[in-house]
């Protein structure tokens, strides 16, 4: 073979070296850009597996943020709202799981259930054991007195008054609260949820209740008694903020309920669907100025 030829070939090799490297380069290029323009496929999957069926959702029997209605049916402010999620997530395959109130966080923590819905406020301390979404509502507290009491009323006032005794839930903020104002222990008297305390005010063994506001709302729609009694705020005890809990590993699933309330809270559909709960517009919008976390 001449030079000449073995030079020929020697270049035919060197395009075609070339236009290989041409062609991987360009398929490397795609390649990288399709994965820095779409989610990868893991976080991609991550994000389904964290609202992956079945979702187990836990709740605790704490109207009106969740009961069951005289069906059996479970109901509740906290319930809708969180349903309204799903259904915007398209997640149809759901456990329902009753818990003790008390026992919530501890099964949240080692994974038994995947979200509270039980109205549990989100507080500094429990910020320890769960993600806690957006608020669903900012709640303010309220007094709940037989009608034959001055309507001028105040626990301040009553503080120093040893001729009336006043029911709370055990271990509230409102508990709390009298406490510091100088309310002596034994004149209040604890109950351990909302049922309980309502029928010790009507039992005549208290003359008020101290709960918060959309709930005594609600106690009076349920049991037609809001000509015997009158309601009357508690600007001394801060406004709580209930929302969903979930696992402190999972903020894909606080991030995609949080995306769905950003636009629900606060909707008309939304102060409708609560409003039979006992919520208001103030209860679920509150100015931007004031305060939206603990």
């Amino acid at each position: 073979m001449s030079n000449d030829s073995s030079h020929q070939v020697d270049d035919d090799t060197q395009i075609e070296r070339s236009l290989r490297s041409g062609m991987l380069g360009l398929v490397f290029s795609v390649l990288i850009g399709w994965w820095l323009i779409y989610p990868t496929t893991a976080t991609r999957s991550n994000e389904t597996r964290s609202l992956d069926s079945p979702l187990r959702i836990g709740y605790a029997i704490e109207p009106p943020y969740a009961f069951l209605d005289d069906q059996g049916h479970l109901q509740g402010e906290s319930i809708d709202v969180l349903r309204h999620v799903l259904q915007e997530e398209q997640i149809k395959d759901v456990v329902w799981q009753h818990v003790e109130f008390g026992d919530l966080l501890h099964e949240l923590k080692h994974g038994r259930i995947d979200i509270i819905a039980s109205g549990m406020f989100d507080t500094p301390e429990r910020r320890i054991h769960a993600l806690f979404t957006r608020p669903t509502a900012r709640v303010r507290a309220a007094l709940l007195v037989r009608a034959d009491l001055p309507a001028t009323v105040q626990p301040k006032e009553l503080a120093v008054d040893a001729t009336h005794r006043i029911v709370v839930i055990d271990g509230s903020v409102e508990q709390q609260t009298l406490d510091g104002l100088g309310w002596a222990a034994d004149r209040i008297q604890p109950a351990p949820d909302a049922e309980a305390a309502m029928d010790t005010l009507e039992s005549g063994m208290v003359d008020m209740l101290a709960l918060s506001l959309p709930s005594v709302r609600w106690q009076l729609k349920r049991r037609e008694i809001a000509d015997h009694y009158r309601i009357i705020e508690l600007p001394e005890v801060p406004p709580g903020y209930p929302a969903f809990a979930v696992r402190l590993d999972n903020a894909i699933l606080k991030r995609r309920i949080d995306q769905v309330l950003a636009t629900y809270i606060g909707s008309p559909s939304h102060v409708r669907k609560v409003q039979s709960y006992g919520f208001e517009w103030a209860d679920v919008v509150w100015p931007a100025s004031m305060e939206t976390t603990p």
